[in-house]
């Protein structure tokens, strides 16, 4: 009998087969991520013709793979290049100590474009070890799919260049008052530390619940429920617009490299 604004959840089947009238999602699909990912690799790489991934055991990982792979079979030959061929991905198991098997079966791939989906201490196992195998030299460009600065703040300058999906980076929105205001105020309290994109989805779902308590004159959960549906609200990225249909915001989606 409550309500659940999700922050960072990414499984497409919470909008889906697993609807539920008081669950709401305030940030991107995955759907809209990954696509969004594969339009950037059509735009800069379209002369690449085999793509392949390294994906967590998951499904996140394996939706993630297939939206990212369908797109570039879409958006490539519409930037102008030859469709790409889509390679199996490495699957890989979640909180390994010892990804050196899996290393080794990617480098076997002739992949020229990467997708990469695992995350934070995941990630920094998997590349550390991949370094003497040379797997970010074999590929040509990495996509990864949102480990944020998580990766970068650990790994430092051994961080592989990739183009990462983000929740949030300030100098994307610059003539955004609101994302200003929250870079000033986090700023204030963590002067030695960027924000994570995290940041921004919190304060957008804390925004949302104010607006539609507001919007609803109450607090009370079908008042507040009905008063998401359909709500436009300002948020560091912008305006969002949550989807009555499916309690599914409608948002921007930013990328960095």
């Amino acid at each position: 009998n409550g309500v659940l604004i999700s922050t960072l959840a990414s499984a497409a089947s919470i909008n889906h087969e697993n609807y539920n009238p008081n669950v709401f999602r305030a940030g991107e699909t995955p759907y809209a991520r990954m696509r969004g990912l594969a339009q950037i690799a059509a735009q800069k790489h379209s002369d690449l013709r085999k793509w392949s991934g390294i994906i967590p055991d998951t499904d996140f990982g394996r939706s993630s793979w297939a939206v990212f792979s369908a797109a570039l079979k879409e958006y490539v030959p519409a930037a102008g290049g030859e469709e790409p061929e889509i390679l199996d991905p490495v699957v890989v198991p979640l909180f390994s100590s010892d990804y050196k098997n899996f290393i080794t079966a990617a480098m076997r791939i002739p992949f020229e474009g990467l997708f990469h989906a695992t995350y934070g201490a995941d990630s920094i196992t998997l590349f550390n070890q991949a370094r003497p195998f040379g797997l970010t030299s074999k590929a040509k460009v990495i996509f990864d799919s949102g480990n944020e600065f998580v990766v970068a703040k650990a790994m430092k300058n051994q961080t592989p260049a990739w183009w990462g999906s983000i929740f949030w980076y300030h100098d994307n929105n610059k003539d955004n008052a609101v994302s200003q205001a929250l870079y000033a105020d986090y700023s204030a309290a963590f002067a030695d530390m960027p924000p994570e994109g995290y940041i921004a989805e919190a304060h957008a779902d804390i925004y949302a619940f104010a607006k539609a308590i507001e919007k609803a004159g109450s607090t009370e959960t079908p008042a507040v429920v009905d008063a998401l549906k359909g709500l436009e609200w300002e948020t560091p990225t912008g305006r969002r617009f949550m989807r009555p249909e499916d309690n599914q915001a409608i948002k921007d989606v930013e990328a960095v490299y």
